[in-house]
């Protein structure tokens, strides 16, 4: 091979592998987070994630991350109420955020990470309580959904305390770690202990819980019991059945009800035959 070939093919690969790292070096741009909030930051990063919005809230926003963006790319944000499928707002961002555009991404010359945030206005809507999506769409392509919803204070205080217990289960055994072993919704007359153990979320220090036992038929309250949580942690509650005085249950359907501030958060359904 003589020199002129050699000389050609370096420089052939040198063009090839300079555009290889062109190509790779710039990525799509994508959705990142999308959260919805009351409250945002200077640079439109959401204060705080709300899943449920008080009713009286007087701005909600969208608060929406994008990922690789730079000058050319466009995003619409369509918000929808849900009960009767109706579009009430919809924004479209083009990145030229400025002072008189505060709300929309930085869409520069070269790709970067930016947030933008639409939102809707209590005056402009009066927005009715019940459940709306977000539909975030990137350049007319990608779309990234989220729901939330909008309540009275009385059904977010509710939902608030529902969000603080992850799960509860029911069964005749628990381990060391305080979690059911044999879980179940059938107990014979003659078991000597039914467990319920409720999984905690981020609770606030010392939570009030109450445990209620009730045999439906009659309404007869088997047992209550009080105790407190703090942060995520299983909490357990024992139907024993010296305790109750008894030597056998009675058959019947039984339900066992958590309480979290004197609010019924959940209820588990169980027969003893």
């Amino acid at each position: 091979m003589n020199l002129k070939k050699i000389i050609f093919l370096v420089v052939l690969l040198l063009i090839l592998g300079a555009a290889s790292c062109k190509s790779g070096s710039s990525s799509a741009a994508v959705i990142g987070e999308v959260v919805v909030t009351t409250e945002i930051n200077n640079d439109n990063t959401p204060v705080g994630n709300l899943p449920v919005i008080l009713d009286t809230s007087p701005k909600i926003y969208a608060s929406v991350e994008l990922i690789n963006v730079q000058k050319g790319d466009s995003v619409q944000v369509v918000w929808r109420y849900l009960p009767n499928d109706q579009i009430i707002a919809t924004e479209t961002f083009t990145g030229r955020r400025m002072s008189d555009q505060p709300h929309d991404f930085v869409g520069g010359p070269s790709p970067a990470t930016s947030w933008l945030s639409s939102s809707i206005i209590l005056a402009d809507l009066n927005w009715p309580n019940g459940d709306y999506e977000i539909a975030v769409q990137l350049n007319r392509k990608e779309t990234k959904e989220l729901g939330f919803s909008v309540t009275n204070e009385h059904e977010l205080d509710t939902v608030t305390k529902q969000a603080l217990i992850k799960n509860v289960w029911l069964g005749k055994g628990i381990n060391s770690n305080r979690q059911i072993t044999l879980p179940t919704n059938n107990f014979s007359k003659t078991d000597k202990n039914i467990y319920a153990v409720a999984l905690t979320k981020d609770a606030p220090i010392n939570t009030r819980l109450k445990a209620q036992w009730k045999l439906l038929e009659t309404g007869e309250i088997m047992n209550e019991f009080i105790t407190s949580a703090s942060g995520s942690e299983y909490v357990v509650f024992v139907l024993n059945l010296q305790q109750a005085g008894r030597t056998a249950w009675n058959k019947g359907n039984y339900t066992f009800s958590l309480f979290v501030d004197n609010t019924m958060v959940t209820t588990k359904n169980f027969q003893i035959m």
